[in-house]
């Protein structure tokens, strides 16, 4: 039961990440030393810190990106189509060697990408950025 209750108190702390405005300083001070830095750009501008539960990804020190996996009822289509029925939403599949079983459902608006498993028929990541 401590373990169900850590797990979404650290997803609603992983939520309070805005990119954007958010420093990876306080990142860093949140959840201290990530078990991984990934370079994305040749010129080392742009870095992924990836922790267990989710990660983020930083251009200048601010945070641009959140990626985690969802929380409670964020699994289910139905909470997002919910959530953001007043949005506009753009759909795409994702190709990938596994198949096209993943789509993509952008609220772009919002700043949130969902990507949902037709096999699965569940959520399996939320991403976050600054919205336009």
């Amino acid at each position: 039961m401590l373990v169900l209750f850590t797990s979404c108190f650290d997803q609603r702390k992983i939520s309070d990440i805005t990119p954007g405005k958010t420093s990876l300083k306080e990142v860093l001070t949140l959840y201290k030393d990530p078990l991984r830095i990934e370079q994305v750009s040749e010129e080392g501008e742009v870095e992924v810190f990836l922790w267990k539960d989710f990660s983020v990804q930083v251009s200048q020190k601010k945070i641009t990106h959140v990626f985690r996996s969802p929380a409670g009822d964020e699994e289910h289509l139905q909470y997002w189509l919910h959530q953001f029925s007043e949005h506009d939403m753009n759909v795409k599949t994702l190709a990938s060697d596994y198949g096209d079983h993943f789509v993509e459902m952008q609220f772009s608006n919002v700043g949130m990408n969902i990507i949902f498993d037709k096999t699965q028929q569940r959520v399996i990541r939320i991403i976050t950025y600054e919205a336009k």
